[in-house]
């Protein structure tokens, strides 16, 4: 049996025995009442041997004590399935390396209501995928439209369209599948505050006529990386993690979002996404990382921000006449627009020495960018190494091109890169691995991609480009150095006729 303990990083397992005996618990409460039985049958069988030693009997007291029939802790064995959160009590032998279990309490509750909220995005069967998590209907239930659908009953995903923003509640299964037994449907509209965050973001972000240099709010510069080849190579990771139905939706239809990729020179480990579908991607992190899955990790996770608008739902949350007037009066300082600064700074994070995202919607664009993926044909379990070597690397510093920099006295407040915010790169590999044990249990992932061997081609090229070399090294042809002598020329004398002589020259 194989278990992941809680608060370890690295892929450190135990390997424990399960044994006929060993017993499983659903509840807290069902483990205290074994408990409590089996401390009470211990302190009778305590009283009667005492009574038994000193020739005497006990009261009341059969002659033989039945045990505590305990075949009910037996029979749970079903419920454990991967992505299972358990806790293990075992016995354990140093000498022969052996842990045996004696107990494990099932901490996932599967009898409380869990509550589901965001887009209808994948429909595999008679599962859908909602908010990154697979769910179905329960018999007889059917979701009630409202804001666009109003007056409209659902009774099957297949009356749905993708894109739909869906709220609903259910239990969960043992298989890890969200059982939904109530739940409305409303329209996924471009409102007037995304209009709004949009339009404030166009006008503080600026190319340069060349198209090497983003100004962001005319205080900070950012450099791009424009190779073909390395641009190239981002785009067709890139295009393949953009939802499905993302691509096919017609132009203007609400929620349609026009992603570009842009590559940043800068050595921070950082990516970030903006309101309008740009995702800049720097190439310290490009350095860094290992394969084309994890890149599509870190893409995906970008996208989810986007395509779940975590931008507008930061503005309506934090917007507040205290929050607007800090960041315009910092806007000012720093020569800038005030009114759109204090837009997009508060959709993108609010007060200045806050991260970017919260932690909920952090969390969020984990889960959804795994859908994305794992959806794209890359291997998911990539994803948890990222935040696996970010907990061993840990990096302060701010990442450049933070629009929170450009607006934070021209960048003398310090802010840590996304990817050493909360939560802590130590929990999502946690919450990344079991999202992975609960949603893709039942997944063939061994024919998935990787593309370790073309990544690491690319990373040889972008650290040439990055030294200013030429993408790939010169080949000289070289003359072969041949070891056998080459005889030497003969040189003839031309022979000059004297009168009555004649001469000869020999060789």
């Amino acid at each position: 049996m194989r278990v992941s303990f809680e608060g370890q990083v690295d892929e450190f397992f135990s390997q424990l025995m399960f044994t006929d005996t060993t017993l499983i618990f659903k509840t807290k409460a069902e483990m205290n009442a074994y408990e409590r039985l089996m401390n009470k049958y211990k302190n009778e069988v305590n009283k009667k041997a005492k009574a038994e030693a000193k020739g005497t009997r006990l009261k009341d007291n059969p002659k033989e004590l039945e045990t505590p029939d305990i075949s009910g802790y037996l029979d749970e064995r079903e419920m454990l399935r991967p992505g299972i959160e358990v806790e293990v009590t075992f016995d354990k032998y140093t000498y022969t390396r052996k842990n045996v279990i004696l107990m494990i309490l099932v901490k996932t509750d599967f009898s409380s209501t869990v509550k589901v909220k965001g887009l209808y995005e994948k429909l595999d069967g008679d599962v859908a995928t909602i908010d990154g998590q697979a769910v179905s209907l329960k018999e007889n239930v059917a979701l009630v439209g409202k804001s666009g659908f109003e007056g409209k009953t659902f009774s099957s995903f297949k009356e749905m369209m993708y894109g739909m923003e869906i709220e609903a509640k259910g239990k969960r299964k043992t298989n890890g599948v969200i059982e939904l037994e109530s739940g409305t449907v409303t329209e996924n509209e471009f409102s007037e505050v995304d209009r709004k965050i949009a339009t404030s973001y166009r006008n503080i972000m600026k190319r340069s006529a060349n198209q090497e240099e983003i100004n962001i709010a005319d205080t900070l510069t950012l450099q791009l990386l424009n190779n073909v080849t390395i641009q190239t190579y981002i785009n067709r990771v890139a295009y393949a993690v953009v939802p499905k139905y993302m691509k096919t939706l017609p132009d203007g239809t609400p929620g349609k979002v026009d992603f570009s990729f842009l590559v940043i020179k800068d050595k921070s480990f950082n990516a970030c996404a903006y309101p309008d579908g740009t995702i800049h991607i720097y190439t310290g992190l490009l350095e860094k990382i290992e394969n084309d899955a994890q890149l599509a990790a870190i893409i995906g996770h970008e996208i989810a921000h986007v395509v779940y608008k975590h931008s507008r739902k930061n503005y309506q949350k934090q917007k507040a006449p205290l929050i607007l007037s800090e960041l315009s009066v910092l806007g000012m300082i720093a020569g800038i627009k005030g009114a759109d600064i204090a837009v997009v700074a508060t959709a993108l994070g609010g007060p200045i020495l806050l991260s970017s995202y919260s932690r909920d919607m952090e969390e969020q664009a984990d889960r959804i960018g795994l859908t994305y993926l794992y959806d794209a044909g890359y291997d998911p379990r990539e994803a948890p190494k990222i935040w696996q070597m970010l907990a061993h690397e840990a990096d302060d510093e701010l990442p450049s091109g933070s629009l929170l920099q450009a607006v934070s006295l021209k960048g003398a407040k310090k802010l840590k890169s996304i990817y050493n915010s909360h939560p802590e790169a130590e929990k999502r590999y946690r919450n990344l691995s079991l999202l992975l044990a609960q949603n893709y249990q039942e997944s063939d992932l061994s024919g998935l991609k990787v593309g370790t061997e073309s990544y690491q081609k690319m990373k040889a090229t972008l650290k040439r480009v990055m030294k200013g070399l030429p993408e790939k090294e010169e080949v000289r042809a070289e003359v072969p150095k041949n070891n056998t002598k080459t005889p030497k020329q003969t040189q003839k004398t031309p022979v000059k006729a004297k009168t009555g002589t004649s001469s000869a020259r020999k060789n």
